[in-house]
């Protein structure tokens, strides 16, 4: 088990945890990216992003396409991850929201989809390229995260599933429920406990079809984190869990890895025709954009910057900072 630190060593992680840069790179299926190609603005004088989308503020983002093939009808569509937090009774409460990226011109109407959140994965579970001891700035390919025979074992067993109910959600209701009581041996090192005890999932088009943001609603936000810019926003999850300050715990909750099974399958449409099963493993990535955490170094009302809800989780940090840099 990793050790746990409290503010006095809490500085120097905020420092390698947020003063990285991203790297632009062209967004395929094989690339995450975050707020430095999707250009969120950050929080003045703060080594925080301020990504508003309607209600939320995200402190991270990160962006994956889901891996079809070029020539798919579906190709385009991709998950998007934001990280906010909040004052709570107990310390700060993370929480993750993930959006479905879509072509404006795409539509689901007719398919059946299911999104299936694998939310307890073990420590195996992380990007072998680059440098493993930077997880902010660490991104690939669920192959390299998972292992292509896990992944392999996933999508057969969602490819293998009989879709016949009546309604979406309960397909994709009966289809966590075969993946808590099925395991796959290709996955043991990637679960606790040899098995998935925790997998949320959501119906992402059937007979209610989830709707992107609207322009209305979107009137308020500063940020569009999708790429391109013209394709919609589609809320479908956000988890909430109360936390602590310690190092880890923070680390974990910007930039832990998670699996994502997206799943595709026909109904009374002619987009495919037969289901279709891909695993996406999304995490976001520094939002500091190169800043050095240094020029913040010493501002007692950094926190003040932040929404009032974040001003108690902000000073913690800030005060690490200081400590730190004494």
């Amino acid at each position: 088990m990793s050790p746990r630190y409290s503010v006095p060593f809490l500085g120097l992680a905020i420092f390698n945890i947020l003063n990285g840069k991203s790297s632009a790179q062209s967004f395929g299926n094989n690339t995450i990216v975050g707020c430095d190609v999707v250009d969120c603005p950050l929080s003045d004088d703060s080594v925080l992003a301020n990504c508003q989308v309607v209600n939320e503020t995200f402190v991270n983002v990160g962006i994956a396409r889901i891996p079809f093939r070029s020539e798919s009808p579906l190709d385009g569509l991709s998950w998007t991850e934001g990280v906010e937090f909040e004052d709570g009774d107990e310390g700060p409460i993370y929480d993750t929201r993930f959006y479905l990226g879509a072509p404006p011109t795409l539509s689901l109407g007719g398919l059946g989809a299911c999104a299936l959140f694998f939310r307890r994965t073990s420590d195996n579970v992380f990007f072998r390229t680059g440098n493993p001891n930077i997880t902010e700035e660490t991104q690939g390919v669920c192959e390299d995260a998972l292992s292509q025979s896990c992944i392999s074992a996933l999508n057969r067993r969602a490819l293998d599933f009989e879709y016949d109910f009546t309604s979406v959600d309960d397909a994709c209701s009966s289809l966590g429920r075969h993946f808590l009581q099925n395991f796959d041996d290709e996955c043991e090192e990637f679960a606790v406990n040899g098995n998935w005890s925790e997998i949320s999932v959501t119906a992402i088009a059937g007979q209610r079809d989830l709707e992107p943001i609207s322009a209305e609603q979107n009137s308020t936000s500063n940020c569009w984190p999708v790429v391109p810019k013209s394709h919609e926003l589609i809320f479908v999850e956000s988890f909430r869990e109360e936390g602590d300050s310690f190092v880890d715990t923070i680390h974990d909750k910007l930039f832990g890895i998670h699996p994502i099974l997206t799943v595709f399958f026909p109904r009374n449409s002619t987009i495919i025709t037969s289901p279709e099963s891909h695993m996406t493993c999304l995490k976001t990535l520094s939002a500091n954009d190169g800043r050095l955490v240094g020029d913040q170094l010493g501002d007692e009302s950094s926190a003040s910057l932040l929404s009032p809800s974040k001003v108690a989780f902000a000073s913690v940090i800030s005060m690490a900072i200081s400590i730190f840099w004494l």
